[in-house]
């Protein structure tokens, strides 16, 4: 009887242990879990954290995007365009060539481009056709005037340097295309150009 007393005691302290070992393992489970869901919270509030600051960086960096065309934009002098005038200097080169400069004014006198280009002949021979050295023409219609200087030829063919208004660049750019013509006629209303050329046999 004794020792089915001592039996009964040992078998109610190892059930006692078994479930305080249990419980100790269910508990520790739980606190990995939590510690776990801890550590996921964190990584996920890190990342989120991480994206914050850089959609605020490439905010920041479009504003100074924007900033810097703004202040393109302002620094570009809005020129009067309707009406053109120039003001010409010629040079002779000691071997006779001519270095003709062109300062381009707009209709208010502010200064727009100094042009310079080599006409192909001798300074007296240009001063005589100076009157017509240089004419403002919208060449290709698009609204607004271009420059057209005088490189060569005579009372039959006459060959001009012409600079295009580029309104992005905010000056007139050369054309070697609309240079190569001769005799440059336009007719605005059709918007076409014509060129006759005489030659000599």
């Amino acid at each position: 009887m004794k020792n089915i007393k001592v039996v009964l005691c040992l078998t109610a302290l190892i059930c006692i242990l078994s479930a305080c070992e249990n419980n100790k393992m269910e508990n520790e489970k739980i606190i990995y879990d939590v510690n776990f869901e801890n550590e996921n919270d964190q990584m996920q509030a890190e990342q989120e954290e991480i994206e914050q600051e850089e959609i605020k960086q490439e905010e920041i960096d479009q504003e100074e995007i924007d900033q810097e065309e703004n202040q393109i934009i302002e620094s570009i002098v809005p020129f009067d365009l309707d009406t053109l005038s120039f003001q010409m200097t010629l040079n002779e080169e000691e071997n006779g060539k001519l270095q003709a400069l062109y300062v381009i004014f707009d209709g208010n006198g502010n200064e727009m481009q100094t042009i310079e280009n080599q006409p192909y002949f001798t300074k007296d021979w240009y001063l005589l056709y100076s009157g017509n050295c240089c004419n403002f023409e919208d060449v290709n219609f698009d609204g607004y005037l271009d420059v057209l200087t005088k490189n060569s030829g005579g009372d039959v063919n006459a060959y001009y340097f012409v600079y295009i208004w580029n309104q992005e660049a905010n000056q007139f750019l050369y054309s070697e295309e609309a240079s190569s013509i001769a005799n440059i006629e336009l007719n605005n209303e059709k918007e076409q150009i014509f060129s006759i050329r005489t030659s000599y046999l």
